[in-house]
């Protein structure tokens, strides 16, 4: 049963991610994906369908950023890429990841509750067709 939750969520995620419209998406140095992802969560709640009660609205977003590797070993800062200059108008949010994110050599994939944001390399993700 807690299975089937889980997946009725990645539905529902999904759902959303093809639902909500956001009027206008501008990004350009020096932004980078973290900041794309402080406005994603914002224009998700803004964005979500208005019957949605307020504390309902909006999607959950997890970011994981790769670290500089010399031999496969990590050192020095995570590094979040900066959105070279992307416009959109009425675009779904799925559409908007996809395009920050193709943009960014990034990738994103629903799992659970969450929109998953990773580097393209990530070793971790799943392998599906759930996300970019």
């Amino acid at each position: 049963a807690e299975e089937n939750a889980y997946m009725e969520s990645e539905q529902y995620i999904l759902k959303k991610l093809h639902d909500i419209i956001i009027p206008e998406l501008k990004f350009g140095p020096p932004e980078t994906i973290s900041d794309a992802i402080d406005f994603f969560k914002q224009a998700s709640m803004d964005f979500d369908r208005k019957e949605i009660p307020m504390e309902q609205r909006g999607l959950s977003f997890m970011l994981k950023l790769s670290s500089k590797t010399y031999n496969e070993i990590p050192y020095g800062p995570l590094i979040a890429p900066t959105i070279p200059t992307v416009e959109a108008h009425s675009i779904c949010m799925w559409d908007a990841l996809k395009l920050v994110c193709d943009a960014t050599g990034m990738k994103f994939y629903v799992r659970g509750y969450w929109v998953w944001i990773v580097p393209l390399v990530d070793p971790i993700s799943p392998n599906n067709d759930k996300g970019k």
